[in-house]
């Protein structure tokens, strides 16, 4: 290479290519008020993984959503029935979870704009499946897909929840 030209790089054969991409879309909303983790509905995606040392690369975004009151949503993914993609383990009353939307708002609905991505490593070549999952800590209802609930209403809106994941091949 001459003077000021960038250095020459090799591909490295074999990892890092994507093997196969399952994706699904939820556009409708979801809500709940369970103090307990619940499945949100259509943001599950089962993929399998074609060798045992590819990883999984797992993409979701969604809309928060936290109606006037107390409390507030905690958001938190799994591989099968395992947490990942969090804090900490639990500690006392702490739970593990990717996001918590600790916006409060005692008069109004608040809605907030959730992305999370990551690289997970499930060691297998069955069936994984993975999901997005949330709970009410206030006993309010909260949701994904739409702010101020889903009353028929100029200022509320509906918005795309989406969860992807990738096998990349090892």
């Amino acid at each position: 290479t001459g003077a000021g030209s960038p250095p020459a790089f090799e591909a490295i054969p074999g990892g890092g290519k994507i093997g196969q991409v399952v994706s699904t879309a939820k556009v409708d909303h979801f809500s709940t008020s369970s103090s307990s983790f619940t499945d949100i509905t259509g943001l599950t995606v089962n993929i399998t993984p074609s060798a045992s040392n590819s990883k999984i690369y797992i993409m979701s975004n969604f809309q928060g959503r936290t109606d006037s009151g107390s409390g507030y949503p905690v958001y938190r993914m799994l591989r099968d029935s395992t947490v990942i993609n969090s804090g900490t383990g639990s500690i006392g009353s702490r739970v593990q979870a990717f996001v918590t939307m600790n916006i409060y708002n005692a008069d109004n609905a608040t809605g907030m704009s959730i992305a999370t991505a990551f690289l997970d490593s499930p060691s297998t070549t069955s069936q994984v499946t993975y999901k997005i999952q949330m709970k009410s800590t206030g006993g309010n209802d909260m949701g994904v897909g739409s702010v101020g609930g889903d009353s028929d209403s100029t200022h509320n809106a509906r918005s795309a929840s989406v969860i992807t994941v990738m096998e990349v091949l090892a």
